[in-house]
């Protein structure tokens, strides 16, 4: 599904660092002098639209500042890359975290309440480097950051959130860019 997005742009007329993922189609300047400074681009990312330029969650800095709002249930990964994810948690994380990643004797629940109440309200990047700066236990950093992410997919699945149309990058800023929110109720 094609939506706008709001980027914010540098006051030179330049564009300041993108935040997410690239934009797809067509991009028109906004001049309401309230929106001075934002540009709307047409893409296939999942986010809110306000022509006002202020979104309406107020979960993050990003979002009451530039516009932008992607949470981790707005397709932030593929079902493939999630395919991916499954086969390296299997391999090294179900022994300690279980094959549900709901936790065990071992080692706490990934998903669930407790990605809700630990998580919540922080960049998706927070909950990721965690886990790239500490597991596995005893050999941190044994994936590349692509590999993490594609766990971290693999984990959102397991937690609800839908899949969508482009992977989610194993990157600061992109992985900055998406907030984990509480799951929604029903």
């Amino acid at each position: 599904m094609r939506r706008l997005v709001a980027r914010q742009i540098a006051t030179t007329g330049e564009r300041s660092r993108q935040i997410g993922k690239p934009a797809v189609g067509k991009t028109r300047r906004n001049s309401s002098s309230e929106d001075e400074g934002f540009e709307y681009v047409e893409t296939h990312r999942a986010g809110s639209r306000w022509p006002d330029g202020a979104c309406r969650c107020r979960h993050s800095r990003l979002c009451r500042d530039v516009g932008i709002c992607v949470r981790q249930f707005d397709g932030v990964y593929t079902e493939e890359q999630a395919d991916r994810g499954m086969g390296f948690f299997g391999t090294d994380c179900a022994t300690c975290h279980s094959n549900t990643a709901r936790g065990s004797s071992a080692a706490p629940g990934l998903i669930g309440y407790a990605l809700d109440s630990k998580y919540a309200d922080q960049p998706l990047y927070t909950y990721f480097d965690y886990m790239r700066s500490n597991m596995p236990p005893g050999n941190a950093g044994w994936f590349t950051d692509q590999e993490y992410a594609d766990i971290v997919a693999y984990l959102l699945e397991l937690h609800g959130a839908p899949a969508g149309d482009a992977e989610l990058e194993g990157t600061e800023e992109a992985l900055s860019a998406i907030m984990i929110v509480p799951t929604p109720e029903g």
